[in-house]
């Protein structure tokens, strides 16, 4: 016999359930391997510490509350409460979940209220191509006399340019510009 076919039946022996062969191998074993002995002696011993103990006294109706208990857990029967204890969503207990929940649904709600998402926003694209055509005439050094320094563009003729006309036929003034000498 081998130490771990020993260690397999050393509850079949002390239980005496081992057949005549197997307990007569199971001794010449025991008597040839000082370690298993050992082992059998730890075991025999820890069995009788434990008949040495004290009984535990419960209360008179200790079974029929344990009974109840796993048959209510068997049943799945279980109140909303012991669920909502029992409920650990993002690995939470259930108050700092639901903190955490609340502040996701705020965070949302208030940036659905900052950002007004329901409506594109509104673009004027006439007067948008009016102000760059405005824009690139004024850059360009042929299109229209040099600014000189202390004169700025006057911009209003361009915003009553009537949609459908090129915005480029409206005349552009320059105001505050230094007379010629």
């Amino acid at each position: 016999m081998k130490c771990y076919d020993f260690e397999a039946q050393i509850s079949a022996y002390i239980d005496g359930e081992l057949k005549p062969t197997q307990r007569k191998d199971f001794t010449l074993h025991r008597q040839d391997c000082p370690e298993c002995a050992g082992k059998l002696d730890d075991i025999v011993q820890m069995l009788q510490t434990l008949h040495e103990l004290p009984v535990v006294q419960t209360s008179e109706d200790f079974m029929n509350r344990l009974q109840k208990k796993i048959d209510d857990h068997n049943s799945g029967k279980t109140s909303i409460w012991q669920r909502i204890i029992q409920f650990r969503p993002f690995g939470l207990d259930p108050i700092p979940a639901f903190g955490f929940a609340a502040a996701i649904v705020l965070m949302t709600i208030s940036t659905f209220m900052i950002f007004d998402l329901d409506r594109p926003p509104q673009v004027d694209f006439d007067r948008l191509t009016a102000r760059q055509a405005m824009l690139n005439e004024a850059s360009d050094p042929l299109a229209s006399p040099p600014l000189t320094a202390g004169a700025t563009l006057d911009t209003t003729a361009l915003d009553s340019v009537a949609p459908g006309t090129r915005p480029y036929d409206a005349p552009i003034h320059l105001v505050n510009q230094p007379s010629s000498p």
